[in-house]
């Protein structure tokens, strides 16, 4: 049996909001989930800033003009939760490092594990839009072109945030 939203496009029905937004989303979905995972600082706060992205992508839906922009209209959304919510959290204090949890699933190894933590804590420690401008080449494979549209700027800019990004890792990680 086909799904609905494949029904209504052969018989040229209209989708509803919530069946477009979900035929657009459902592929993004994991793109989405690493992204937060990149940006966050644990599973925990990752899944709700996948929420707050979900919530208002599809609150604001109507406003996107291009469905091929989606990934980047749910990237901006999700930089922009993610700044709401940093705003929020300003005024707490951690009590200890081990509120700080940076472990993966999967099979990593000891080694491994300490490179990646001491890797996630240097990219913390980056300016904003040169951490965002790495995260979302490096680790979601985005263009340069989409992460000036999501950080709107021009993509010499985002070029030299990346080069910024990736010397200052240098400098952080010897």
């Amino acid at each position: 049996m086909q799904p609905t939203f494949c029904k209504q496009q052969l018989f040229g029905d209209k989708l509803t909001k919530q069946e477009k937004f979900l035929q657009l989303f459902n592929p993004e979905k994991k793109k989405l989930e690493k992204f937060a995972l990149s940006i966050s600082t644990n599973r925990d706060d990752a899944k709700e800033l996948v929420a707050e992205t979900i919530f208002h992508a599809y609150k604001n839906f109507e406003s996107l003009r291009d469905e091929k922009a989606f990934l980047c209209y749910l990237f901006t959304v999700a930089t922009r939760a993610k700044a709401q919510i940093n705003r929020k959290l300003k005024n707490i204090e951690f009590s200890s490092p081990e509120e700080f949890d940076f472990i993966f699933s999967g099979d990593i190894g000891p080694d491994d594990m300490t490179d990646i933590t001491l890797l996630r804590e240097a990219i913390l420690k980056l300016k904003t839009n040169e951490k965002e401008a790495l995260i979302l080449k490096e680790f979601s494979g985005l263009s340069i072109s989409e992460i000036s549209k999501i950080q709107k700027t021009s993509e010499t800019n985002v070029k030299v945030r990346i080069h910024r990004a990736k010397k200052n890792l240098e400098k952080l990680l010897k």
